[in-house]
């Protein structure tokens, strides 16, 4: 309710599967329209006279996909009209009637649509698109990119870059790196335009710059420095000659870590590296072994050994520990540690300026062709749109315009829709500062990557959102003075699946999405509650099937099993063959099951036999047809 009812500030929901966000979305969008209201009869009255102060131009609603953009304006229109249904007055009538006329000019769209109603709205103003343009996707999109990538990389202009490039990949893989990299635009884009022009040395000199936290020449003098030196001889001699406790081997963390140490010191020549790329390997491998894989120091008895291991020996680890105090004050080994592969780098300077020449190449004879046909395609859009608002009276415009914005499965949002909320929304373009806007997203539903969404960012976008909520109560206070929404909500009670399959589900994803050193970017668990109060006599126990992919499938499965039959062409297909291999094993075998809440007349359980039923599932209605024979 509270969700709903807040109207003067942003609101940032979790919103976990099954938990009412369309009903929430709808919800609200009607009450933005009682807050416009009042919702008192002289409200009405005075509204109806003078004009509604909100209509569904006034606010803009953006989800991921199509079904869902309709099925969110059916559910819409239905609220409206039973608004209509319950009004109380003429003049109420009348002014749900206007809000249920102009619902055809609602911003109710896909990210995608959305961008493409703006252009169109100022097709004549846009220096990128004709009226009448047309938008380019799926295999449309695809197979016009294929063919520009393949009649580029075979022009006379590129022989010369795409035999480089011929030395490290196939041509079938070369025309795969650029259809990936027209994914990542605008990035790859800039990345192109930055290097085409350069020279494999300008290449090397910017990424070490750019992303190593040392010189070539501060490396040098490091492991130059007399005191990383006898701490080397220190150690070796302790690997060279062990206490014999250590003989052949111990679990003491700290002499593990001395001989995987001393072996990375005479493996990488640390003493006599002979180039920059060596000194900067060398340096940053003696760093990895100092640090755990977060890139943090240990603990101290790691660098120390633990005395008890030690007994009899306390000058030996005296020295042991002496020296490794001298090797993390010098080499300061957590802030110099790169997760970088210095040759690599090296190795394939040669082969990336010749990359960025041709797809710079790529992008343009794609976008000429796209203009010839007078086409955009997604990336395009949102671009287009962004470039747009650029427009500071076409901004303003639409700033005055909509009142509201509402975005669904914001988890999937990239940051350059994320761009265009803000330039739509704030009094600064540069930075979000609006009030106004409603955001509800999942971040275990996202589809990681897709499209450029990076759920990496959620959390960021989220407390910017938050962070531009008003904080001084005695100004502007909250409705919930013990909540001044400076934090998420949630959507926590599950109205669609059963209690125990959601127990078990609550169980996985806690252990699946756990935090720790990628917390930033993974999904916090969120228990959900189950709502569904129609299954008292449903007999169920969640049970968890796993279907192997790929590789695993030849190494889990004999040739002939059913799973991998070579018909299957997609994973559903697989999924629904091993479930329906399940029910019809279920119901062959006369499997018994048994309540224990329910007792014959002598105390004991009731045991019956599994039953089938009706399961319409996709892919599964014909496996089930296929396995019971």
């Amino acid at each position: 309710q509270q969700i709903v009812v807040t109207t003067d500030r942003n609101l940032s929901i979790t919103a976990g599967a099954g938990t009412g966000k369309t009903t929430t979305l709808t919800r609200r969008y009607i009450k933005l329209f009682d807050h416009a209201f009042d919702t008192d009869e002289s409200s009405f009255e005075a509204h109806s006279k003078d004009g509604l102060p909100l209509l569904p131009k006034n606010i803009v609603t953006t989800t991921f996909t199509e079904r869902a953009a309709a099925e969110l304006e059916r559910s819409v229109r239905d609220a409206i009209n039973d608004r209509l249904s319950d009004a109380s007055s003429k003049t109420e009538y009348e002014c749900w009637r206007t809000i249920a006329t102009n619902l055809d000019q609602a911003y109710i769209h896909t990210v995608h649509a959305f961008c493409a109603r703006l252009l169109r709205e100022h097709a004549l103003e846009s220096a990128y698109v004709e009226p009448e343009f047309e938008i380019l996707e799926g295999a449309s999109q695809s197979q016009l990119a294929r063919e520009v990538v393949i009649d580029v990389i075979a022009a006379d202009e590129y022989e010369e870059d795409v035999r480089q490039l011929t030395r490290l990949y196939s041509r079938d893989s070369i025309v795969e790196i650029f259809l990936d990299l027209l994914e990542e635009r605008p990035d790859s884009i800039e990345w192109a335009l930055r290097w085409q022009n350069t020279t494999p040395e300008e290449y090397i000199d910017e990424i070490h710059e750019r992303f190593y936290p040392v010189s070539a020449e501060t490396a040098h003098t490091i492991l130059e420095d007399d005191r990383v030196l006898e701490s080397f001889e220190t150690l070796e001699s302790l690997y060279d000659d062990p206490p014999e406790v250590f003989v052949p081997d111990t679990s003491d963390q700290g002499w593990q870590l001395l001989c995987e140490l001393v072996e990375c010191v005479r493996s990488t020549e640390v003493r006599d590296a002979k180039s920059d790329q060596d000194r900067l390997a060398a340096l940053n491998n003696v760093c990895d072994v100092l640090t755990t894989g977060n890139g943090d120091r240990y603990k101290r008895n790691e660098y120390s050994g633990t005395d008890k291991n030690w007994k009899g020996y306390n000058d030996a680890q005296v020295e042991f520990g002496a020296a490794m105090d001298t090797l993390l004050e010098v080499l300061k080994p957590a802030d110099r540690l790169v997760e970088a592969d210095f040759r690599a780098d090296e190795n394939a300077a040669p082969f990336v300026i010749p990359l960025a020449r041709v797809f710079a190449g790529v992008v343009s004879t794609y976008q000429a062709e796209k203009a010839r046909q007078n086409v955009v395609d997604y990336t395009d859009l949102i671009e287009y749109a962004i470039e747009l608002l650029d427009d500071e009276q076409i901004r303003d415009r639409y700033h005055t315009q909509f009142q509201y914005v509402l975005v669904d499965e914001f988890q999937d949002t990239d940051p350059r829709q994320w761009e265009l909320i803000t330039k739509l929304t704030g009094d600064d373009p540069t930075r979000f500062d609006a009030r106004n806007v409603f955001v509800v997203g999942d971040k275990k539903q996202s589809i990681y990557r897709y499209r450029n969404a990076d759920v990496a960012a959620f959390d960021q976008t989220e407390a910017a959102i938050l962070d531009a909520n008003p904080t001084d109560p005695m100004v502007d206070p909250p409705v919930d003075e013990m909540d001044p929404f400076t934090t998420p909500k949630e959507l926590s009670t599950n109205f669609r699946t059963l209690d125990a399959s959601l127990t078990f589900l609550n169980d996985v994803f806690t252990e699946i999405f756990e935090q720790g050193s990628d917390a930033e970017y993974e999904a916090v668990p969120q228990p959900l509650t189950a709502a569904r109060t129609d299954h008292a006599n449903l007999e169920h126990t969640p049970e968890y099937i796993l279907v192997p992919t790929g590789d695993l499938q030849e190494h889990l499965l004999p040739d002939d099993h059913p799973v991998r039959d070579p018909h299957l062409l997609s994973k559903q297909e697989r999924e629904g063959r091993a479930l329906a291999m399940r029910i019809a094993a279920l119901l062959r075998d006369g499997t018994q099951i048994y309540d224990e809440d329910k007792t014959d007349e002598d105390g004991d359980p009731i045991v019956r036999a599994v039953e089938p039923t009706v399961a319409p599932v996709p892919y599964l209605s014909q496996s089930l047809r296929t396995c019971s024979g």
